[in-house]
């Protein structure tokens, strides 16, 4: 098994060889820039691909065109998926035939699926990113990952992906506890390195139906989550179960990986500058935040040409700060709070995070699942997976109005199924106020 996945790696660089070798020389590059973040030569490498990209928009593309006398990226506007999404045309560069562009598309949580293009030598970054984040955790290409999410043909994998990287894609359309208990045997069956990536909702189906006849004889290398934030009880049962690292990847379909946490680096999710140049602003305006302060995760790709990607609001609240990593100061993201239209408005007009509703109710180990919605000011839903038991509701009604205000309006409802959103996530804190605004 060993000899095969050898076989896979050389196989995937020699292959890459033929090919001009884009993939390696795009992983030296992040390589170099990622391990050596305070070198003017890293910087000097950051800048120029910030400016290569930059010069290419207002040349080629009708959108940025207007821009063309920008001193710096701040002479830029802020864009989100709704302006790309209806002005597609006028991003895409004239540079490239749309026909001989590969398409990328989000999960369309809000409803609507969010298409966009990438050239070759973007596929070839996002991949070159993938194998460098992945051997950072031990995992490296050629070894064998199970790849949870819903499969269908917008984003189902070529066989030579599949073949090449040693992907096994499982749907989890349904993911009952007899496909679960499936899974977990072809994962006891397979003697091979091994890692699984999913979002977390998913896993936090997974935990509940874990037998504990099988504990500590599954021996994965690594758990991957990525897009949506994991609970700490969940992440406790997936480490207890699998003894692996259960690691975060941030990210999103329309860009790639945009930061990721390191084994034994205290849960901080290192930024991925070396393809992205990454601004947090204010919830409510343009200007930057302060380190250890909330704010909008707003995304320049340095890699796209096809489709320029500058100042592109993904939606997502975030807190950045800096550590020391190996005697040198690193910036980092401190946490991921998820996307901005999930957050909760109190009944005293505060807003609060989702991880906070997911802290507060995650005590209640009766609790299999929940969804938390907010419906107007002041009223809210919980959809509670559990027996009914009236002299819990209370007590839960009571740690909510904790967070919520004492004024607000909770009603309980118990549910036998959490429907998945089309992506295959799974919400557990939903604002359709927000939505509807």
């Amino acid at each position: 098994m060993i000899f095969l996945e050898k076989i896979r790696n050389y196989g995937f660089w020699f292959l890459d060889f033929l090919k001009g070798r884009s993939v390696y020389k795009h992983y030296n590059d992040i390589k170099f820039i990622l391990e050596n973040e305070n070198s003017l030569l890293s910087q000097k490498r950051q800048f120029l691909n910030l400016n290569e990209l930059l010069n290419h928009a207002v040349k080629t593309t009708s959108f940025y065109k207007k821009h063309k006398d920008y001193n710096s990226i701040i002479d830029f506007p802020i864009i989100d998926k709704n302006i790309i999404r209806e002005n597609i045309d006028l991003f895409l560069s004239n540079k490239y035939d749309k026909k001989n562009l590969y398409k990328a598309s989000t999960s369309g949580s809000s409803g609507i699926p969010f298409v966009i293009f990438q050239d070759k030598n973007k596929k070839a970054r996002n991949t070159a990113d993938n194998i460098y984040f992945y051997k950072n955790n031990g995992f490296s290409l050629g070894n064998r990952i199970y790849y949870l999410r819903i499969w269908n043909e917008i984003n189902k994998l070529s066989f030579f992906r599949r073949t090449s990287q040693n992907i096994i894609p499982i749907d989890i359309k349904e993911l009952t506890k007899e496909r679960t208990i499936d899974l977990l045997d072809k994962l006891k069956s397979d003697i091979s390195t091994k890692a699984m990536i999913a979002y977390a909702s998913t896993y936090d189906v997974i935990v509940n139906y874990l037998p504990k006849n099988l504990k500590g004889k599954i021996k994965l290398k690594a758990i991957f989550t990525m897009s949506e934030y994991l609970s700490e009880s969940t992440r406790e049962k997936l480490i207890d179960y699998f003894d692996c690292p259960v690691l975060s990847r941030y990210g999103n379909s329309e860009n790639g990986i945009l930061a990721d946490q390191y084994f034994n680096e205290k849960g901080y999710y290192r930024i991925n500058y070396a393809s992205y140049f990454i601004e947090l602003l204010n919830l409510n305006s343009d200007t930057p935040v302060k380190n250890g302060e909330l704010g909008r995760v707003v995304v320049t790709d340095l890699f796209n040409f096809a489709l320029p990607f500058i100042r592109y609001d993904t939606g997502d609240v975030a807190i950045k700060n800096q550590i020391l990593f190996k005697g040198k100061e690193i910036p980092v993201f401190e946490s991921i709070e998820g996307r901005k239209l999930d957050f909760i408005v109190s009944s005293n007009n505060v807003l609060l995070s989702p991880h906070l509703i997911d802290y507060t109710l995650r005590k209640y180990t009766i609790i299999k699942q929940f969804q938390f919605i907010q419906l107007e000011p002041k009223k809210y839903i919980l959809k509670l997976i559990c027996k009914k038991n009236i002299l819990l509701e209370k007590e839960i009604i009571k740690d909510l109005k904790n967070q919520l205000g004492d004024n607000s309006k909770i009603e309980i409802i118990y549910v036998n199924e959490i429907p998945l959103l089309d992506s295959g996530k799974r919400k557990m804190v939903l604002n359709l106020m927000s939505q509807k605004a």
